[in-house]
């Protein structure tokens, strides 16, 4: 017997693995000349208007479900000051690279982001760090 969780819609689908929706759509309809991906029927089909899709069909192409990561990210005077960290809505490193960047308010801070936060609201592992003027590292 299926489980209900092993089936899905587009929408849903793109967030479990985070992928844009509208190429999730398309693994099922095709877009042009690209033939679909998902075997209708099998892995996916529409119902009243909307595909649905199995987890299989989406582990056949794109591995196992990528569980959703939550980044915080700090602006700080210098290396040893702390400030409390504030949640961004990535939910990947690269977006919440992107997304602190634009976040930044005051010029000459450096910028950290981690995946967790301390009860004070403190990132405690940071994973990457910005200073000013320079790129983001990997920590």
């Amino acid at each position: 017997m299926t489980n209900i969780n092993d089936i899905m819609t587009t929408q849903e689908a793109a967030e479990r693995w985070g992928l844009n929706p509208g190429s999730v759509k398309h693994l099922c309809t095709g877009i042009g000349k690209v033939k679909p991906r998902l075997l209708e029927g099998e892995e996916c089909r529409k119902s009243g208007g909307v595909w649905i899709i199995t987890r299989e069909g989406m582990e056949r192409l794109y591995g196992k479900e990528h569980p959703k990561q939550t980044y915080y990210f700090a602006e700080l005077q210098n290396s040893g000051s702390y400030r409390q960290a504030e949640k961004l809505k990535a939910t990947s490193l690269r977006a919440a690279k992107r997304e602190a960047s634009m976040r930044q308010v005051f010029q000459g801070t450096t910028l950290e982001i981690g995946n967790s936060v301390n009860e004070d609201g403190f990132i405690t592992n940071p994973i990457a760090r910005k200073e000013d003027g320079k790129t983001w590292e990997t920590i």
